[in-house]
């Protein structure tokens, strides 16, 4: 089988949905399945295909396109217009010289953009949409944009054979705005060999209780939440490290320096795979109270360390995190209450130990992406014996409107 992936976000970029979709083409290679993907770049480049451990024809070949971001490292319009632009004749190409099973946008903007401009011949489509790609899953829509765009959004999902929700939450979501479409559920992955539990529950003299967020610098990730909960705790006992990068981080110091935590919280900046594999196995507790979620990345990766979680009851988290079985969540936006969780649990290790192994051992099972490519080749068989002959179109239907 042969699979087409678009998307604007790839490795070394550090956002989850450039590693989900890395993760899901290497092991989707590893079970045979040849790979191109085509994606963002500062410059124009085709990786050497990566053999995947498979047969020849296994692998992952990476095609970058330039484009050019925003200073926080997001798209934005005009990098989005330049994906699209950059992008179609690499596509076009891709599509003239190989026979593809199935092409599957594995991140909704700009990529599926692209889709009513390509003849794909009998290729399956196969639409990944991750939330805040959906109007109104993660935030409501500003002004009065959203509404006008939902014509287009909804057209858009239709031409996929099969669209794919991480989350009840979101699918939720997708029958709001077209009541009649139908999706399958497949929750985002880990790799559990790289993301792994310590030996054994940590236990030092000093009995600090180290707390690790994982999450990009911006208003919505709540860590204003989470600082303003650390400054309740007992100073001695409690410390916090912040992995991650982003605009709100000047806010965040300021903050840190009011509230005197500057000897009790550290900023790291993004950390590479085995650095931040190291800092989850270091920790004590995962504690991140976003107030919208929908992919959970960082969630899943504690899942697999086998860290206990304090989180928040935003979107589809309460999906990844069983309260009282994986963790304990709290309402969005309440220091107190988020301060509260993380003593009891810091004041409970038999508890800890408990949801360290079920976590563990429920990530490997539920998440663990050689599982989940599985499903997705299901997807693609199922979508491809169903897929129509497409040709090119360069226009919207006039009854769209």
């Amino acid at each position: 089988m042969r699979v087409l992936m678009l998307g604007y976000d790839y490795p070394p970029s550090g956002s989850g949905a450039a590693h989900a979709t890395s993760s899901l083409a290497e092991a989707l290679a590893r079970q045979g399945v040849a790979v191109d993907v085509v994606t963002s770049g500062a410059h124009a480049v085709s990786d050497a295909t990566r053999d995947a451990g498979g047969a020849d024809e296994a692998a992952v070949s990476v095609h970058r396109v330039p484009v050019v971001r925003r200073a926080d490292g997001r798209l934005g319009v005009r990098g989005a217009a330049g994906y699209l632009a950059s992008a179609m004749p690499v596509v076009r190409r891709l599509l003239r010289e190989r026979q593809y099973d199935a092409v599957h946008v594995a991140f909704a903007p700009p990529a599926a953009g692209l889709l009513p401009l390509l003849d794909l011949g009998g290729a399956a489509v196969v639409l990944s949409l991750r939330g805040e790609d959906v109007p109104g899953a993660v935030q409501p829509a500003a002004g009065h944009v959203g509404p006008l765009l939902h014509p287009v959004v909804r057209w858009i999902w239709r031409r996929a054979d099969r669209l794919v929700v991480p989350s009840n939450h979101v699918g939720r979501a997708v029958l709001r705005l077209d009541p009649g479409l139908r999706y399958a559920v497949v929750p985002g992955g880990v790799d559990p060999t790289c993301f792994r539990p310590r030996g054994a529950l940590r236990r030092v003299p000093d009995g600090v209780v180290r707390c690790l967020a994982v999450a990009r610098l911006v208003p919505h990730n709540g860590l204003d939440d989470l600082l303003d909960a650390v400054a309740l705790l007992d100073r001695r006992r409690y410390q916090l490290e912040i992995v991650g990068a982003g605009p709100h981080e000047a806010a965040l110091r300021e903050r840190m320096r009011r509230l005197g935590l500057e000897s009790r919280v550290r900023l790291t900046g993004w950390l590479d795979r085995p650095q931040l594999a190291r800092r989850y196995r270091e920790g004590d507790l995962f504690t991140l109270a976003p107030r919208v979620e929908s992919l959970g990345g960082s969630f899943l990766e504690a899942l697999a360390s086998g860290l206990p979680i304090v989180g928040s009851t935003a979107g589809d988290l309460p999906e990844i995190v069983g309260h009282g079985r994986h963790g304990v969540l709290v309402p969005p936006a309440r220091p107190h209450e988020l301060a509260q969780a993380i003593e009891r649990l810091a004041d409970d290790p038999r508890r800890r130990a408990e949801m360290s192994r079920r976590n563990r051992a429920e990530a490997v099972e539920k998440y663990a992406w050689t599982r989940l490519a599985s499903r997705y080749l299901a997807l693609y068989q199922g979508a491809r014996r169903s897929a129509p002959n497409r040709s090119a179109v360069t226009e919207l239907p006039a009854g769209s409107w």
